[in-house]
């Protein structure tokens, strides 16, 4: 073979057809063709130089579509081959080493058939293949790199890095080639808005399923550029509502993590909903037009249409949809395929792999015992771990363990009948046989770690978590207790003794490693991945309740101080990725064990409090109240035992504030209410505890604010008044320093105003002078402490406004002139200062009408004139250049006639006569415009009087 990089021809085998393939390789050396062989070995990975070669031929014998590493060579050079090719370009070449076709899969590949296989005496038909060979790849260009690269994608998941791919694969073959008839990517979709194929893997639980993914991801994934996304759906649920389809948290964080990843200098905003998210995720994907795999393990059964479609990939035809589910009925919406039992070959390989048996009874113990697991792969990988780890049955290991599994002394049917896995009862009970008789061989670390995960969420484990619970636990040191005298000699020799991070990190590392090597485990990826019923049977069958509580209480103390750090520094994302253990830990704190102090109630209340924050920050009010309810429930039943814990008070206080908030968003006023006077209470008593600190002054503050708008927002104006009073006085009594920013103060002003709104809509109108009073002193100090802040200087001239129309209502001319005076002199110094702003031109107009309107009223003619000519002026500056606005129009001519009116009062003819035609003439535009309204005309009927009779003397 040359030295060049490329070469003519890579030859995949397996090992056991290596001599039947050497008399081609000799026929094609001296044909002069370049090739290099590429033996199956169990190895997963690609052989060196794979994309150099021009061809792949593919040595089918029987046994190649069984070898992983074969078909690992098979589905590289598939993708890589466009499947419309021609014969003659062809770059797999299928040489068919067996007998017939039926071991040929997919069947595509059986009409790809590129020769049969000579005998291995046929020296005339190897030199013929090998001629043709040589034929074929001289005619090839380029190598099979340049036709498809075959490189990893991008990796995507919420939170975990690329898994590794397994150790063992159950031959499932047959099944990942019929994933990818229904997934390869399609080189002419016929539109881009359809939706991509969509296929799940349906089966119960330890079949395999998520295993089969990863192991697709490996295989195929080059095939799909755009990426591959991994998706969690364990928490999904059916939605009954267009609200809980909006939030939809499982989905929704982890589109934010994926949307991070991709554009981390394009931040998304958290609060965006999810159906706006994969909007949004959608089109970035379909920027890059490159197909990609969405993979959605662990869907629930029985989810609705519109929460399954939710689930589904963005992107239109680019994306790619599989799904793994223990549901059985989703045939009718999707494409399944359903796994089966394992067959007997491929259950009797995963089960003596490593253990074969060594006598007649004993295979046939063997046999029988796999009857009785079901071949089911979950259960078969245990019962290997458990029969090897019998020391005193080396002889008879599957004896012993048939022996076990039928000794009811053993907790199996215990076991069994809290296990829910969906198997018949018989292999039920073998299978938490299996895995308690694995379980005996682990060791106390192994035991510990999967204590652990029993107080947890059925979810992957992060190593350094593990690490981190399994120092807080202090459990570590117990193992490493020593003699005192060796203790002695070693302080002596100058050895230090591990500390408590280093004792757990070797707990942690025997644990990993006795769970990987009995297959209850797997470390990849940098979590590790323990099977949900392996954790589930050590929930039912643990005994050591003081080690299973000593690591709850440390695992919620590492995620209590987690969370601290991510709210201090407002950043969640560290949290987010533990957040399902956290939701675990804190299902219900008001549940607790008899190893449970009130301590440590506290913190797991504080820690859901913490996931609350989390949820509001990422806009999931729902889930972010139903934390604060627990939250709240576990620090009332810890501060009822020690009253005088004035940071749980204090913390409690600000859950029900918190709680409190998103009921008044919902709409729910009475609650809203109940919550806040609840928080109110022990605002109050804090601050009757410690008056100097600043931050319970402004809790309560707060606080009258909000209990206030509850009150007014279920109809009770007075006591709403009395609580924004009570805010008022409160302020008094707040330092200046926390009133610096206004915005507190701002706030309370607001509140008065808004109360005085709905004072005027009851027509309680001395009320809501009442308010307005407040508010309007609040106000102008703000607006004298900060003139350049917009909104503060605004805000005298509104309530001004609004004073006057109080008073105009009420027919207190005199007053309401001079607010509107003085309404009229702040919008005017606005405008000034900022142009652009029309609304502030739209509010000194109306100032100036009702000013106008009192002036005429008062019998003051050349104030009223001075008030309208001001007011046309800015009526006119408020019309758009090129497209008329009618109202404006209107209120124009009716402006000019009313000017024209006035100049008739103090007898200047000619000038009113001007202002008559422009009334006339704006008249005539607004017809223009609304033709089909004369209202104008009928209402400016006089103005066209009054100009006749100006105009007849004249004529005459």
């Amino acid at each position: 073979m040359p030295d060049s990089p490329s070469y003519d021809l890579l030859i995949s085998h397996t090992p056991a057809h290596g001599p039947a393939v050497r008399p081609l390789l000799e026929a094609l050396r001296q044909r002069g063709v370049s090739y290099r062989t590429a033996p199956a070995h169990e190895c997963p990975d690609l052989p060196a130089g794979f994309g150099l070669a021009k061809a792949c031929l593919i040595w089918a014998s029987e046994d190649y579509f069984q070898s992983r590493a074969a078909q690992t060579h098979l589905a590289a050079v598939f993708s890589a081959q466009d499947h419309a090719t021609a014969p003659p370009a062809r770059r797999l070449l299928l040489v068919n080493a067996g007998t017939g076709t039926r071991h040929i899969y997919p069947v595509r590949l059986r009409d790809w058939r590129y020769a049969a296989a000579p005998d291995i005496q046929d020296a005339p038909g190897h030199a013929a293949l090998a001629a043709s060979l040589h034929t074929h790849c001289a005619a090839l260009v380029g190598c099979l790199a340049q036709a498809r690269p075959w490189v990893p994608p991008p990796w995507h998941a919420a939170h975990q890095e690329r898994p590794e791919p397994t150790l063992i694969f159950l031959r499932r073959e047959r099944e990942l080639w019929d994933i990818h008839a229904w997934l390869s990517p399609d080189p002419a979709p016929s539109a881009d808005t359809e939706p991509g194929p969509v296929v799940a893997v349906a089966g119960l639980e330890g079949q395999g399923k998520s295993t089969l993914a990863r192991e697709y991801v490996h295989r195929f994934g080059p095939a799909f550029p755009g990426g591959i996304f991994w998706l969690t759906a364990r928490e999904a649920k059916p939605t009954a509502s267009v609200a809980e389809l909006a939030e939809n948290p499982p989905l929704k964080m982890q589109l934010l993590a994926f949307l991070h990843t991709l554009s981390p200098q394009d931040p998304t905003p958290p609060a965006a909903d999810t159906p706006a998210l994969l909007e949004r995720l959608g089109s970035r994907l379909a920027q890059a037009g490159q197909p990609f795999l969405w993979i959605v393990d662990d869907l629930p059964e029985g989810l609705n249409g519109p929460a399954l479609r939710q689930w589904l990939a963005p992107a239109g035809h680019l994306g790619r949809t599989l799904l793994t589910t223990r549901g059985q009925r989703y045939d009718e919406q999707l494409e399944c395929i359903h796994l089966p039992p394992l067959d007997e070959e491929t259950a009797w390989r995963l089960l003596t792999w490593n253990l074969p048996p060594t006598s007649g009874p004993e295979r046939a113990a063997t046999a029988r015992l796999l009857d009785e697991l079901g071949r089911q792969p979950l259960a078969i990988t245990a019962g290997n771990a458990a029969a090897r780890g019998n020391r005193r049955q080396r002889n008879a290991p599957y004896t012993a363990l048939r022996r076990r599994l039928g000794d009811p002394a053993y907790g199996a049917v215990i076991v069994a009948a809290n296990l829910h896995s969906g198997l018949p009862k018989a292999q039920e009970t073998a299978l938490a046989g299996a895995l308690l008789a694995a379980m005996s061989a682990m060791g106390e670390a192994g035991h510990d770690v999967l204590r652990l995960a029993a107080n947890l969420a059925d979810a992957p484990l992060p190593l350094d978590f593990v690490v981190d619970c399994l120092a807080a636990s202090g459990l570590c040191g117990e193992q490493q207790r020593q003699h005192p005298l060796r203790a002695r000699c070693l302080e002596l020799l100058g050895i230090p003794r591990p500390s408590a991070a280093e004792l757990a990190q070797r707990h942690a590392g025997t644990a990993i490693a006795v769970l990987d090597r009995l297959g209850l485990g797997e470390a990849t990826g940098g979590h590790l991945h323990l099977h949900s019923l392996t954790v589930h049977t050590m929930r039912i069958a643990n005994h050591d309740l003081r080690r299973l509580a000593a690591l709850h209480r440390a695992a919620v103390s590492v995620l209590h101080d987690l969370a601290a750090t991510c709210a201090a520094a407002d950043d969640w994302r560290r949290l987010a990725a533990l957040a399902p253990h956290a939701r675990a830990l804190t299902a219900d704190p008001r549940e607790h064990s008899a190893q449970e102090t009130q301590a440590d109630l506290a913190c797991r209340a504080r820690l859901a409090a913490f996931l609350g924050d989390m949820d509001m920050a990422h806009g999931l009010p729902q889930r972010a109240l139903d934390m604060y309810r627990h939250a709240g429930a576990g620090l009332a039943r810890a501060v009822a035992a020690d009253a005088e814990a004035w940071d749980w008070l204090a913390e409690l206080a600000r859950i029900r504030e918190r709680t409190g908030d998103i009921l008044a968003a919902r709409g729910d006023a009475a609650g809203a209410l109940d919550t806040y006077l609840k928080s109110l209470r022990i605002r109050k008593r804090l601050t009757a505890q410690d008056p100097g600190r600043e931050d319970w002054q402004l809790g309560q503050w707060s606080l009258y604010l909000k209990a206030g708008e509850a009150l007014a927002q279920g109809g009770d104006l007075d006591k709403a008044r009395n609580s924004y009073r009570a805010g008022l006085t409160q302020r008094s009594a707040l330092p200046s320093a926390a009133l610096a920013d206004g915005e507190r103060e701002y706030a309370l002003a607001a509140a008065f105003e808004r109360l005085a709104g709905l004072y005027r809509k009851q027509k309680q109108v001395g009320a809501a002078l009442d308010a307005l009073g407040p508010a309007l002193e609040i106000y102008q100090k703000l607006a004298g402490q900060t003139p350049a802040n917009p909104k503060s200087a605004a805000a005298p001239a509104r309530v001004h406004g609004q004073l006057a129309e109080i008073l105009r209502e009420r027919g207190e001319i005199q007053p309401a002139l001079e607010h509107y005076r003085q309404a009229i002199a702040a919008y005017t110094q606005l405008s000034g200062q900022d142009s652009a702003n029309l609304e502030w031109k739209r509010q000194l107009a109306q100032c100036h009408r009702w000013a106008g309107e009192i002036s005429v009223a008062q019998s003051q003619p050349e104030a009223a004139i001075k008030h309208y000519r001001a007011r046309t002026n800015l009526l006119k500056r408020l019309m758009p250049q090129g497209s008329p606005d009618a109202a404006l129009q209107r209120e124009i001519a009716v402006n000019y006639a009313k000017l024209g009116l006035l100049c008739d009062q103090t007898g200047d003819i000619p000038t009113a006569l001007g202002y008559y035609r422009k009334a006339r003439a704006g008249a005539a535009l607004w017809a223009e415009l609304v033709p089909e309204d004369n209202s104008l005309q009928g209402e400016l009927a006089w103005v066209e009087k009054r100009l006749a009779q100006e105009e007849t003397p004249s004529a005459a």
